[in-house]
This record gives structure tokens, C-alpha cells and sequence, in this order.
């Protein structure tokens, strides 16, 4: 099944988009920043000096991180949205895939990645402590014991979590 947000990002990057991606909570409603957020210039300087191949980006969006780290060596960008592989492919990176992040286990060897980066909301979608540790340790599984692990998250119980887009509230069209 095709998602909203999926659908949404390759519809802007076709150029084909023809209404705001917003994000739903009951009767609130709000428009996601699309362009800059997914599209923009990520922080290369930082991203080259940080990550060592070859690279896993977990829930890799619409590339704009995969992008630059894919220069300096492998690259593998996953996501659970087909349409966000299909976008991932359309901008250039080379091994999009469609990949579960909760099976990691399963789908790479052992030690298989030198680093790691995950960056959005994906740590909350573990939904507990415990399904947190076991996230990290599937993380830990495929990456080597001297590998870097970027998570960037938010703070599930900081007072301002309901503003943020995707920790709580659904997409819809």
C-alpha cells in the first residue's frame, strides 16, 4: 500500500504535486515543509567527515543525506515506502532499498555496515524503551564494533512533541 508521505515527496521532486502534504491529529491539521526539509542542502562538511563506508541511512527519505555520503564510498539508503525507493532511484542513488527497519537482522550480514545515520522520527516508531533496545541492538548487529551510529530524534516527553510533524499525528492528502 502506497503512503501519502511517500507519494507526496515523489510527486514535488516530479514536479507534480498539486496540493501541500498535510499532516492530520483529529481536526488539527497542518502543511509539511516538503522542499526545504527533504530537498534542501544537508551539511556535507559533517557528513563526509563523520561517516565511513560503507554507510547505512535508515529511513533515508528522499536522499538528500545518501546523496552526499554515496560520494564517499557505499551507500545503502533504506525505506519502508516503495515510492520513496522510487524517488530515492530517481536522484541518483544507486542502492535504494525497500527495506523494513525493524528487520535489519534479516535483510544484512553481520557487520556488515562501518556506519549508520538515522535521522527523523524512526526511533519513536519503536514504540518503548524495550523496542528501542532492540532497534539499537539490530543496529549494532550490522555494524562493525568500531562503526558510527548518528540517531537524531526528539525527546518523546519534552512539553513542545506535539508540534513537531510525524511524532504523533498521521499524514493524510
Amino acid at each position: 500500500m502506497a503512503n501519502a508521505f511517500g507519494q507526496a515527496l515523489l510527486a514535488h521532486h516530479r514536479d507534480e504535486r498539486e496540493q501541500p502534504l498535510f499532516q492530520c491529529d483529529g481536526e488539527a491539521v497542518q502543511a509539511h515543509p516538503i522542499g526545504e526539509l527533504y530537498f534542501g542542502d544537508p551539511d556535507r562538511e559533517w557528513l563526509t567527515a563523520t561517516f565511513e563506508p560503507p554507510v547505512l541511512d535508515v529511513g533515508a527519505g528522499a536522499g538528500r543525506d545518501t546523496l552526499v555520503l554515496k560520494e564517499t564510498g557505499e551507500t545503502v539508503a533504506i525505506e519502508v515506502s516503495e515510492s520513496l525507493v522510487t524517488l530515492l532511484g530517481e536522484r541518483g542513488v544507486e542502492d535504494a532499498r525497500q527495506v523494513d527497519m525493524f528487520e535489519l537482522r534479516e535483510t544484512f550480514e553481520r557487520d556488515r555496515f562501518r556506519s549508520v545515520l538515522v535521522v527523523g522520527t524512526q526511533v519513536g516508531l519503536a514504540s518503548s524503551m524495550a523496542g528501542v533496545r532492540e532497534l539499537l541492538a539490530d543496529l549494532a548487529y550490522v555494524t562493525t564494533d568500531e562503526a558510527t551510529a548518528v540517531l537524531d530524534s526528539y525527546d518523546p516527553t519534552a512539553e513542545t512533541v506535539a508540534e513537531l510533524l510525524g511524532s504523533q499525528r498521521g499524514w493524510c492528502a
